[in-house]
């Protein structure tokens, strides 16, 4: 039985993750300031820094794993106020690359065969040239999340060069599930929607309806996640939908399964986007789909349908 570790094993992605190793017979261990809900099954750690580096030297040592999963992440979103980019800056820089170094020095000193997933995101692109990015898209980054995102990138691609670290990268596009929380649009717009539907809510308010998105379902790409450290050489993937939408098409599709009238009850207010925090981004997933047989299972119709239906259980359980 193979031994896996998961960083950020609570969040939507670990989660996820997790099932799916365990469905293809993995041992688990992950790592997580939380403890997930709805994972069974798995031993998570919650007192080891990864951003410490004897910490992680220790983990890797006695654990061994074969395959590590780098999902820890530390990001703001654009509602969110930016008091002190400096701050912002050094969290961002511990968790999102720091961290990752360890892990890769971690694996060269002590666990040579340790294969490394590193989730990148669309982010590291910054404000593209090209209306469609790949894997060779120049980085060019327009926000903390993304410059930190961007460097861990790199130091992937530099333990893989020059010390043959099987570190690859999944470069993430928007991906949602119903275990995303309310900070992210996605599920801000179905449950405040769901909430209207059931009678206890009056107004939708997002900032803006015209910013667009490569979207797709967080239980495709965590599948992708494991194919990319099955292929037989480590490299960059691209990890999206290849499909774009704006936050009009999620809520006229959100509303329109629910039978509502979405212009009625949707108000939009540009004043609440603090900072931009990514641009029109659409991703092409060739590679990954040649290279390793990946398929998506759920089309942007049916992520929408998946996020409703759950969040209709949800509201009428509460």
């Amino acid at each position: 039985m193979k031994q896996v570790l998961i960083t950020g094993v609570a969040g939507q992605d670990g989660v996820h993750l997790s099932e799916h190793l365990l469905e293809s017979d993995y041992n688990v261990v992950g790592i997580d300031i939380n403890k997930p809900l709805s994972t069974t099954n798995v031993e998570v750690i919650t007192d080891v820094d990864i951003s410490d580096t004897d910490s992680v030297f220790k983990l890797i040592k006695e654990i061994a794993p074969d395959e590590i999963y780098h999902l820890a992440a530390y990001h703001k979103s654009s509602q969110d106020s930016v008091d002190n980019d400096l701050d912002t800056f050094k969290i961002s820089h511990a968790v999102n690359v720091l961290a990752v170094a360890n892990f890769l020095e971690a694996i060269r000193l002590f666990s040579k065969s340790t294969k490394l997933f590193y989730a990148s995101s669309s982010q590291i692109f910054g404000k593209p040239d090209n209306a469609m990015q790949d894997e060779d898209t120049t980085l060019n980054p327009t926000n903390i999340y993304g410059i930190t995102k961007s460097a861990a990138t790199q130091l992937c691609r530099y333990y893989r060069t020059n010390y043959n670290v099987f570190a690859s990268v999944g470069i993430m596009y928007a991906h949602e599930s119903p275990l995303r929380t309310s900070n992210f649009v996605s599920k801000k717009i179905v449950e405040t929607a769901v909430a209207i539907k059931m009678g206890h809510g009056e107004k939708l308010v997002l900032g803006h309806l015209g910013a667009e998105a490569d979207w797709g379902y967080a239980g495709d790409y965590v599948v992708a996640m494991h194919k990319i450290l099955q292929h037989h050489v480590p490299d960059d993937f691209v990890i999206s939908s290849g499909v774009r939408h704006t936050v009009q098409d999620f809520v006229q599709t959100t509303f329109d399964y629910l039978g509502l009238n979405w212009e009625k009850y949707v108000v939009e207010d540009k004043s609440i986007v603090k900072s931009i925090s990514n641009f029109s981004v659409l991703g092409n997933n060739h590679k990954l789909v040649s290279l390793t047989g990946w398929n998506q299972t759920v089309d942007f119709e049916g992520l929408v349908k998946l996020l409703v239906e759950a969040e209709l259980s949800i509201q009428k359980n509460e």
